[in-house]
């Protein structure tokens, strides 16, 4: 295993190290769990990705931007408008 340094505010640190007594594992082995449970959260984007955009006619550019909270998640809206 490759060691780190990583800063951490003090009030964090206190939280996991509270969490981590509780759960009876080491520190280190919290942030091995956080830093997995983050990258199985990202899907990697590769070059062949944007080709196969780009055939099916929908480029990540060809798409507007949504600009409101109902645009993006249409949970939020109320009967049809945005809150």
């Amino acid at each position: 295993m490759t060691r780190t340094i990583v800063d951490i505010p003090a009030a964090q640190l206190a939280e996991i190290d509270r969490l981590c007594k509780l759960m009876g594992i080491s520190r280190a082995e919290a942030v091995r769990r956080a830093l997995a449970a983050f990258a199985d959260g990202h899907v990697a984007v590769t070059p062949e990705a944007f080709g196969l955009w780009s055939t099916a006619g929908a480029t990540p550019a060809a798409k507007p931007a949504a600009t409101s909270v109902a645009e993006r998640d249409p949970r939020r809206a109320r009967d049809g408008a945005a809150r």
